[in-house]
């Protein structure tokens, strides 16, 4: 298969994902995958990067439940949007439903707790964040694109108590969005979408497009909605103002599922395998010593105190029966920044031969 074949077969993307350790597509529920340790802890490190940007931005961590009541998700069928299609329930044995849900969307947990903490203007602005498996079912799920299960989704939800206020917000956090997909290395253009259907579930919405070489088409990234009052007159979330009045405060939503995982790794790769940006890579350091048979242990020791030197968490020293050529070539695939070898020869000059993504390579004192 060529270069050029591999790119634009989507198919082949996530095979090459397990083979290289990120993900296990294999699990036993379609659309459902399993995060393997290196692809977790490169996870890890990108949605670190995102929740960073959000919590300079004002917004803070909170944790809410995976299940809701009907009694939201009714309210949002009859004002806004009908989830109660396309949810997983829970039921006895028997089948008699419990009234319970599995969530389909973050506002229909989220807004819920606002109605008990935003009582008078001086409770907003009120900014929060969390990040949690959203669950809808899907004819045709596409691994890390539209999975049943959104193992990862950091949403963020801000309220406000004038529109003015939403309108700055709006802005402000489009500059954010911004920042945070340079800083992912995405390339996007952002594009304004209008309002859809007679019951729209937002005012304004950007989705931050990028182009998915896997897929040969385009695909967002990032969303940010102005949903200003649907969300809170819906759900019937008000405070009392200081002059006595009461009113629906004006909310905006933003995020990222974990397709922007997948996004990254099929923008940051080539023939050779994934290039990782250095700050995300789960290895960012590699020590691969180069036995000759004769002074194993010696280079041993050797290895062990190089990793001493550098002493960074994210660094390993290999010590597999594979060729040095063998372990090398792993290396570039799963996108190592650094590959360090260490032979005899360099023992005896106390040097090591460094190695980059480009494989152009230099000898270096210890």
């Amino acid at each position: 298969m060529t270069g050029s074949e591999q790119k634009s077969d989507f198919g082949q993307l996530i095979r090459e994902l397990r083979y290289k350790g990120f993900i296990d597509e294999r699990y036993p529920v379609q659309g459902c995958l399993v995060w393997m340790p290196y692809g977790y802890r490169y996870k890890e490190q990108v949605y670190q990067c995102i929740e960073d940007r959000f919590q300079e931005s004002g917004y803070e961590p909170y944790q809410f439940p995976r299940l809701i009541q009907q009694e939201p998700l009714e309210k949002v069928r009859q004002s806004i949007y009908d989830f109660t299609e396309g949810v997983f329930w829970l039921s006895d044995k028997d089948g008699n439903r419990y009234g319970q849900y599995l969530i389909p969307t973050g506002e229909t947990a989220i807004y819920p707790m606002f109605d008990k903490w935003i009582n008078q203007e001086s409770d907003l602005p009120l900014r929060v964040y969390q990040r949690g498996s959203i669950f809808r079912p899907r004819k045709s799920p596409n691994i890390l694109l539209n999975n049943r299960d959104k193992m990862d989704v950091s949403e963020a939800h801000g309220s406000f108590s004038t529109r003015q206020e939403m309108e700055n917000e709006f802005e402000r956090l489009h500059q954010m969005m911004n920042t945070i997909h340079d800083s992912l290395a995405i390339p996007t253009l952002p594009l304004l979408r209008p309002q859809q259907g007679n019951k729209p579930v937002f005012k304004d919405m950007i989705s931050y497009e990028t182009y998915l070489p896997s897929k040969e088409k385009s695909a967002f990234v990032g969303m940010l909605y102005k949903q200003s009052q649907i969300y809170t007159e819906a759900l019937d979330v008000t405070y009392r103002t200081t002059s006595g009045e009461i009113k629906h405060p004006y909310q905006i939503t933003f995020g990222f599922t974990d397709r922007v995982v997948l996004m990254m790794l099929d923008l940051h790769r080539d023939d050779a395998g994934f290039r990782l940006l250095p700050q995300f890579a789960p290895i960012q350091i590699s020590i691969v010593p180069v036995y000759d048979g004769d002074r194993n242990d010696e280079l041993e020791e050797y290895t062990k105190d190089i990793n001493n030197i550098i002493n960074r968490r994210r660094t390993e020293r290999r010590t597999s029966s594979k060729t040095p050529g063998a372990m090398l070539k792993e290396g570039y695939g799963r996108g190592i920044p650094i590959q360090i070898t260490a032979s005899p020869e360099n023992m005896d000059s106390n040097t090591v031969r460094i190695i980059g993504t480009s494989r152009t390579s230099r000898e270096s004192a210890v």
